[in-house]
């Protein structure tokens, strides 16, 4: 499975305090960035709605990726901890309608590089990808991110947004794998 989308309680409220407090720095590139649980445990109603699916202890990291208008995040799929736990639970926070996900399947003898994001922080084994060249991948799905999903990191991916406006998702990161059975 590529994707799950859920219901999540709050998530206006979610979007309005973390769009509200977030720096207008990163709002400006393109970038994913790793942080501490302890960087969102302000934004109540995120801590309420990341309850109904596990305990807020259970969370590794929690990501803020942004995406500039007309631009990309090359295809990757995600490397570290994340390999064990596979799904991450993605929250559009900011202009997820029309920017989308798109899938894909490696075709056969596809190259990978191991690649290290930039913007990425803290340092250590979350910043780093396997990524693909587009010419070595064929897209399977696209996934519009209209409301909270599981997201499989596993499966190579791009972010591709063709608005005139940023667009801005939380990623949550947990430390124990998800029984997806249990979510519609």
């Amino acid at each position: 499975m590529h994707y799950k989308f859920i219901d999540l309680p709050n998530v206006d409220k979610i979007q309005e305090q973390i769009l509200r407090n977030l720096p207008q720095d990163l709002k400006s590139r393109t970038l994913y960035m790793t942080f501490a649980d302890d960087a969102f445990k302000k934004c109540v109603p995120l801590v309420h709605a990341v309850e109904t699916i596990k305990p807020w202890s259970e969370i590794d990291v929690i990501g803020l990726m942004v995406c500039m208008p007309h631009a990309n995040i090359p295809i990757h799929t995600d490397l570290g901890k994340i390999i064990d736990t596979k799904y991450s639970l993605n929250i559009p926070i900011y202009n997820c309608d029309r920017p989308y996900t798109s899938f894909y399947k490696p075709l056969e003898g596809t190259a990978q590089n191991i690649w290290v994001l930039p913007d990425a922080l803290p340092s250590g084994d979350d910043q780093t990808l396997i990524r693909y060249h587009e010419n070595d991948v064929q897209e399977i799905a696209r996934m519009h991110l209209y409301k909270p999903a599981f997201f499989n990191t596993q499966i190579p991916h791009g972010i591709i947004n063709p608005t005139d406006d940023v667009r801005i998702v939380v990623s949550i990161r947990f430390s124990t794998p998800f029984d997806l059975s249990k979510f519609n």
